[in-house]
């Protein structure tokens, strides 16, 4: 019985060991790379008005610090391009995306203005709703852009997300292609961050907020925790890739 009860504790340490060992291992290779999160617009520039009276930087920043924590959380190392009220140029965002492993691009949506009517001011449609993601092939790394792309469009379908299928019509200011139409995927080659960036990259728009479904879905705590969740695998394995390519 003596012999067994050593065996067991024996056995429990190494379980204890070996655990502790992955999870610093981990922790080293995750460390070893960084991920740079771009929150779209400034407070000058604020992008879109949102149904509600938002501007579209304030829903960016939130949705990028909350991405940001998570991520964190998970031992990954992440770099924004800005602080809260901080302008920068776009060239700005970029330049220090060299040896990155991936740059995001955090944003949301409208819709063209002959879809659009005013409500106190306030843009509102509900001509489309659902998330987007774009990516160019004027990346240097458009191959690897686009298979993180599918990552992220696949946790985000597997979670109950949708995406819009708006940016395909062929009309004025949209007309993008459609790579993947089951994971809401459009190339935009001209996307200016993402053409510019020096690594792989991504622009996720999280949700249309002229509409008033997604104009209250994407302040929500459990749509930004399945958009953060759904961004977890992508980023490791941009991590992982760009490790092994060292």
């Amino acid at each position: 019985m003596r012999h067994i009860k050593n065996m067991r504790k024996i056995i429990s340490l190494c379980v204890i060991y070996c655990t502790v060992f992955l999870c610093l291992a981990t922790s080293i290779v995750y460390a070893d790379s960084v991920i740079i999160l771009d929150p779209g617009h400034t407070k000058i520039r604020y992008g879109t008005k949102s149904c509600s009276g938002g501007h579209e930087f304030q829903y960016n920043n939130e949705m990028t610090d909350f991405i940001e924590e998570y991520l964190k959380s998970n031992n990954i190392q992440v770099l924004k391009t800005r602080s809260v009220n901080q302008e920068i140029s776009l060239k700005g965002r970029t330049e220090n995306s060299s040896g990155k492993a991936l740059f995001i691009s955090i944003h949301h949506d409208s819709a063209q203005e002959k879809y659009i009517s005013y409500e106190n001011g306030n843009p509102c449609s509900n001509y489309a709703s659902g998330y987007s993601i774009f990516v160019s092939r004027k990346n240097p790394f458009f191959e690897d852009s686009l298979q993180y792309a599918k990552i992220l469009g696949r946790n985000l379908r597997r979670l109950g997300l949708t995406p819009t299928l708006h940016h395909a019509e062929k009309i004025h200011g949209e007309n993008r292609e459609l790579i993947d139409k089951e994971l809401g995927i459009y190339r935009f080659d001209d996307l200016f961050v993402l053409r510019t960036a020096k690594c792989p990259a991504v622009l996720f728009e999280s949700g249309v907020i002229i509409n008033p479904y997604d104009d209250q879905l994407v302040k929500t705590h459990e749509y930004k925790n399945k958009v953060a969740e759904s961004m977890l695998e992508m980023v490791k394995t941009a991590i992982v890739k760009k490790n092994d390519n060292k």
